[in-house]
């Protein structure tokens, strides 16, 4: 009786040190999803205006860049429960699509978005690539007075040292004495050396011109940075996964502090919160783990929770949160989602875990 006691003791130890990959729903998501924004891609880009209205751009079609498009913007006046359409910011040339952005507001609260995209026009000397995949275009500087009804370009944007056109990602951000600040990325796709690398950019005059300050990373490419204040910046950067870097002197130089996510664990929001934590969210494509993951830091980013499991995704294709806080003290996350043959533009309002 007492072997047999032992036995059973020592199946049950053996069990509980075991640990099982839990399936895709099997996990609980902290929140249900709703439709924020229907047949729209986007890659989302959230930004609270001057006056708490909420500005979402992104992507108006509902594709993965392969048709004729443009960026465009909805609005929301109850802290993200519903949307409604408010203006185009960019009118795309023929066999073009305008489809990356980056977008904030300038030191005088107005927006301004740096808009790129790709040609399905086949470049000389180069063969056929894929569809709207032939080259980059150089990013439009747009400005808008209005709160997004109406906006305005211009085309001073710099290619990196190397000549690559620049894809802009993530927020504009105001930093010391008005300046702002972007991330934007160069490729390997075309015909010009060098390594994919993400970068660190600003303009002193409201956006009226641009330069590249630093390289934040190598093999890397869609950023979203946070000011932190005194010359601090922290940036999650996407490669195979996505990780954490940190400059304390305004930018010019970053280092690896930290690994935000493993393989298929990108790309990735920075986002302050009131009470001083941050909360960073990505997408997550691992195969049956398909969804919006959260880590939250209390210490400037020094050490991190583990993931918490925001919200879930039909299939691989979605992601790209852009997170908000709302009044109320909740977060909202948008992201892209597809299922079957449409696009849709998801929300989630949840509770950040203590």
């Amino acid at each position: 009786m007492i072997r047999h006691a032992v036995s059973l003791l020592f199946l049950l130890t053996t069990l509980s040190l075991c640990v099982y990959p839990k399936a895709q729903g099997e996990e609980t998501p902290l929140t249900q999803t709703f439709t924020a924004v229907a047949d729209a891609t986007v890659w989302p880009n959230l930004t609270r205006l001057s006056d708490g209205t909420l500005l979402l751009a992104g992507f108006e079609e509902p594709s993965h860049g392969q048709v004729e498009g443009d960026v465009g913007c909805w609005v929301s006046d109850d802290e993200g429960l519903t949307w409604k359409k408010q203006g185009t910011l960019t009118e795309h040339a023929p066999k073009t699509v305008r489809m990356n952005q980056a977008v904030g507001l300038d030191a005088d609260g107005k927006l301004i978005a740096l808009v790129g995209g790709w040609t399905d026009v086949q470049q000389p000397d180069a063969p056929k690539r894929n569809i709207f995949r032939d080259a980059i275009l150089r990013p439009w500087v747009c400005q808008s007075d209005d709160g997004g009804k109406t906006w305005r370009k211009h085309e001073n944007f710099p290619a990196d040292e190397l000549g690559r056109e620049l894809v802009a990602f993530g927020d504009i951000v105001v930093s010391d004495e008005g300046r702002l600040n972007a991330s934007a990325y160069a490729t390997l796709y075309y015909d010009k050396p060098g390594k994919p690398t993400a970068y660190f950019l600003v303009s002193e005059d409201g956006g009226a011109s641009w330069k590249v300050r630093a390289p934040i990373a190598e093999g890397h490419n869609e950023c979203s940075l946070l000011y932190l204040g005194d010359g601090e910046w922290l940036a999650a950067v996407r490669a195979s996964g996505c990780n954490l870097f940190r400059s304390t002197d305004d930018g010019a130089t970053w280092t690896q502090v930290f690994e935000l996510g493993e393989r298929k664990q990108h790309p990735a929001h920075l986002l302050k919160l009131k009470d001083g934590r941050i909360v960073v969210t990505f997408g997550d494509r691992r195969p049956g783990h398909f969804g919006i993951r959260a880590r939250i830091s209390e210490d400037k980013g020094e050490t991190w929770s583990a993931p918490h499991y925001v919200a879930t995704m039909p299939e691989w294709d979605g992601g790209y949160p852009a997170s908000v806080e709302r009044a109320d003290g909740t977060v909202l996350t948008l992201f892209y989602s597809k299922s079957g043959e449409s696009y849709s533009v998801q929300g989630a309002v949840w509770s950040v875990p203590e």
